[in-house]
């Protein structure tokens, strides 16, 4: 056993922000836009690794993740676009099979691990499903786009980053697992926020007021935006603290 038995690995930092908050933090290493801390979760040693949105963040961040501190598993989660109406704000896809939108390709976690981990939603009541989950270049909005991107890759999930982390993790021989919690429900019409984001993800506060300000429309979308975060955030949280009981 390597001196991190757990990787926690997401795109932003708000996926994350709970299990960071309860940290003991060791130390941080900056990789802009990427950020590693060290710690010990719930008493237990633990590296959790903020990459920032999209294919080609996530790809440096995990790459030197692997290559630098030699997780013994990787547990990556985050938010996602469901493809598929019986998945509510909250709802956690575990993973069984995760597609590149660019050209079909398809990568699969252990079946042992995705066994594990539907088991401890069964547990701890978490709402989960198993499910295929894509890899696109850039945010789905739509219901009627996110429908197409589900029928095109038979998939029940959407995101940025997952394919690249497990193209890593086969790549270094590292196990590893996906679980993603659906932000935005295949009816919900999604605002495209993405220039208002800075280079590690998060949303820029003046360039947020300028864009409601042109379109005041999405303004009014922001508390439904707040309590689908929340949802997710609060059941993401939940599959990390009963998949760590499990770690020695």
């Amino acid at each position: 056993m390597s001196q991190y038995p757990l990787a926690l690995v997401a795109a932003l930092d708000d996926e994350i922000r709970i299990v960071k908050s309860r940290m003991e933090v060791d130390s941080k290493i900056h990789i802009r836009p990427s950020q590693i801390v060290i710690g010990k979760y719930n008493g237990k040693s633990i590296i959790t690794l903020r990459s920032g949105i999209g294919r080609a963040a996530m790809a440096n961040a995990i790459s030197y993740l692997i290559e630098n501190y030699h997780p013994d598993f990787c547990l990556h989660v985050g938010y996602c676009g469901g493809t598929d109406p019986r998945f509510a704000a909250g709802d956690v896809i575990i993973a069984d099979a995760i597609v590149n939108a660019k050209d079909g390709a398809k990568l699969n976690p252990d079946a042992a691990s995705v066994e594990r981990a539907i088991k401890l939603c069964n547990e701890k009541g978490i709402r989960a499903k198993v499910g295929s989950v894509v890899t696109v270049e850039k945010a789905v909005c739509s219901p009627h786009e996110k429908a197409f991107v589900g029928t095109k890759h038979a998939v029940v999930g959407i995101d940025m980053e997952s394919f690249e982390l497990a193209r890593s993790c086969d790549s270094n021989s590292v196990p590893y697992l996906v679980a993603r919690a659906v932000f935005d429900p295949l009816d919900m019409d999604l605002p495209d926020l993405t220039d208002n984001l800075d280079k590690t993800g998060e949303l820029d506060g003046m360039m947020l007021a300028e864009d409601l300000i042109k379109n005041p429309k999405k303004m009014m979308k922001l508390p439904k935006l707040q309590y689908c975060a929340a949802q997710a955030r609060q059941t993401l949280t939940s599959f990390v603290d009963a998949w760590q009981e499990g770690v020695e």
